[in-house]
């Protein structure tokens, strides 16, 4: 998956994981205001070593990559950072549905990478009581639920006003877009005259020595027209006649041939 930033190197805290035990996606924000860039969320958490996720996502919809799936975070205080993916958006808990709502780019963004994991790791886009995350039944929560489940925490992240009806529909649709269909065949090359190849950098040569007009990719020898309708060694050979080179004539000057 392709991510705006990919930072994953400049995050040396925490530690590696299994990927194995991976059934479940926690949503958090950041309580960061909207506008805030995801690198500078990164940058403190980078300086600080105070928290950290696997993927930041802003309110203009820029996904940066924070850890891979492989590398515990310290994200949710509690057993929830060995076995969950956490994706953060740079937003606040405190935020109302209808605020929410104005940033559709960020909820896609944070869609399509829950969505890639979704596939990857087989959980289904649905919404997770605490009682089914202590089960280890796969789904979303967010970092609520891991506080309720765990303990650890009291943060009550991504609020209450989360909108998690339209998050978890952009999910579905974007496991079902259809991503692993095929692309459409390339264009085949046009057919070249049997017995008869030519690199790019031949036929730019042939074009100026012999003039650009070609026929299934065999110059015509037209010329150019701004040596008359000469070829380059045609045009030279003219030269020299002009200047009275022994042995050099100009083919085009019918009254001399």
């Amino acid at each position: 998956m392709k991510y705006t930033l990919d930072w994953h190197e400049r995050f040396t805290f925490g530690g590696p994981r299994p990927t194995s035990g991976i059934f479940g996606i926690c949503v958090h924000t950041t309580e960061n205001d909207a506008g805030t860039p995801a690198e500078n969320v990164a940058n403190y958490q980078i300086t600080s070593e105070s928290g950290s996720y696997h993927v930041l996502v802003d309110s203009r919809g820029r996904t940066l990559l924070a850890n891979t799936d492989g590398w515990i975070v310290w994200a949710s205080g509690n057993v929830g950072n060995n076995w969950l993916i956490h994706i953060s958006f740079v937003a606040r808990a405190a935020w109302k549905r209808e605020k929410w709502l104005e940033y559709p780019n960020m909820l896609r963004a944070g869609a399509k990478v829950a969505a890639n994991r979704c596939k990857l790791y087989g959980i289904p886009p649905v919404k997770l009581t605490a009682s089914q995350l202590r089960q280890k039944q796969k789904g979303f929560v967010g970092h609520l639920e891991t506080g309720q489940a765990w303990g650890g925490t009291d943060h009550t992240d991504p609020g209450s006003g989360f909108p998690w009806d339209v998050f978890l529909n952009m999910v579905k649709e974007e496991m079902n877009r259809g991503d692993n269909t095929p692309p459409p065949p390339a264009a085949k090359p046009a057919p070249q005259p049997k017995g008869f190849t030519m690199s790019t950098e031949a036929r730019l040569i042939l074009d100026q020595l012999a003039g650009p007009e070609q026929e299934g990719g065999v110059p015509k020898f037209t010329g150019w027209p701004q040596l008359g309708g000469r070829t380059v060694v045609d045009a030279l050979a003219a030269v020299g006649e002009a200047l009275k080179v022994p042995g050099m004539f100009d083919p085009h000057n019918k009254e001399k041939r």
